[in-house]
Formats: C-alpha cells, structure tokens, sequence
C-alpha cells in the first residue's frame, strides 16, 4: 500500500524550500506519487509584510513584481524536478502562507506536507515565527521539514 499519493511541497525559491522540493521528488518518485508544488504570495493587506521599498513601491506593486519573479522560480523548480520524472502540479494562492499551506493540504487530500526549515524573510519569522513552525503546529497532515 502506498501511504503517500499525494505530496505537498511549498515553495518560495529559498534554497531550504529547494532542497525541500527535491526531498519530495524523491519521495514522490520512491512512492509513486503525486507532488503538488505550492507558493503562497504573502497577502498584500497585510502592509508589514510588503512595506514601501526605497523606491516607493506600494505593496500592490511588489505583489506584481513578485508574481513576475515566480514564474523564473516556478520554471527553474520544474526543471531541477524533471529528472525524477514525476507527477507534478503546481498552485498559486495569496494570503497568510502557514494558513494557506495548512487549507490546502486538507483540500487537495494530501498525505504529506515536505516544507524548508526556514524561507526568504528572516526578520519576518523573528517577529512572526517561521512559517515552517506555524505549519507544524496547525496541520492535521503529516509534516516533513527538510534542513
């Protein structure tokens, strides 16, 4: 019996959630499952999360400039993944992104969460507590963090 079909694997283009990526081809490939890559764009309600840059940036604005970044970020994970010929999927969703992992895991049905230790904003996860963390400790799916 295959006890992972379906894998969620977060992104958000740090290496941690890279290495994550490919724990979870692995695993994915091992098992024969299904691999869902997810990247949560921050809610940009949420000002403290975007803040104006020094260019005066809205956080409107670097909520478009990030949807541009991830499509390279999207591509590159998708090829580094191709050699483990697996099944992949990948979904989009803004908004608080340890919520939005945890949504998503329970509707899409999935049997793990694979996630990086740590992601791209530190001095957020000091303030906030990693997303990582949160994801552990909300998600009624198993969770594997990869360091």
């Amino acid at each position: 019996m295959n006890k992972f079909k379906k894998i969620l694997v977060p992104i958000d283009g740090s290496e941690h959630s890279l290495l994550a990526a490919e724990y979870g081809a692995s695993l994915a490939r091992a098992c024969g499952s299904e691999m869902i890559l997810l990247h949560v764009i921050p809610d940009p309600g949420a000002s403290f999360l975007f803040p104006p840059n020094k260019d005066g940036e809205t956080s409107e604005q670097l909520v478009r400039k990030h949807r541009k970044q991830l499509k390279k970020i999207i591509e590159k994970i998708q090829n580094q993944l191709s050699a483990y010929n697996v099944i992949l999927k990948t979904m989009i969703f803004t908004g608080d992104p340890a919520f939005e992992i945890c949504r998503i895991a329970e509707l899409s049905d999935v049997d793990l969460i694979v996630l990086g230790s740590r992601g791209l904003s530190e001095i957020k996860e000091y303030f906030l507590g990693s997303v990582s963390m949160r994801v552990v400790r909300r998600a009624r799916r198993p969770v594997l963090v990869v360091r």
